[in-house]
């Protein structure tokens, strides 16, 4: 499952230590915007790990959860693309042999969609 999580954290020490443990489950995208592919077990360590990083009274995190049919819809303009599954890759694919580059229309601001 895509996650994006964001984050708006005004003290250093605990921005770059959120920072860091969020390097452990995804990539980041944006300063302060990781996206991660977890599993529910991957995405509550995650959430605890936020919790524990913390301080809910000045702190704010977002963690969005996208389902498949949304994660398809995700639209890059500009530079960028989207965050590839570690156990299957998004953005190359073998289509009747012959291999097939999706990374062009992202980096124009295409939407993906990926095709069977």
């Amino acid at each position: 499952m895509l996650i994006v999580v964001s984050y708006d954290v005004p003290d250093d020490r605990r921005r770059t230590r959120l920072a860091h443990a969020l390097k452990d489950f995804g990539e980041r995208v944006q300063y302060s915007v990781f996206e991660c592919r977890l599993e529910a077990d991957a995405l509550y360590k995650l959430s605890r790990k936020v919790k524990a990083l913390i301080d809910p009274k000045e702190d704010r995190v977002r963690i969005y959860r996208f389902c498949l049919n949304c994660e398809r819809q995700v639209e890059i303009q500009g530079a960028g693309k989207v965050t590839e599954d570690q156990t299957s890759m998004f953005f190359e694919s073998i289509t009747h042999g012959k291999q097939r580059n999706s990374v062009k229309s992202q980096e124009i601001g295409a939407k993906f969609t990926p095709k069977d």
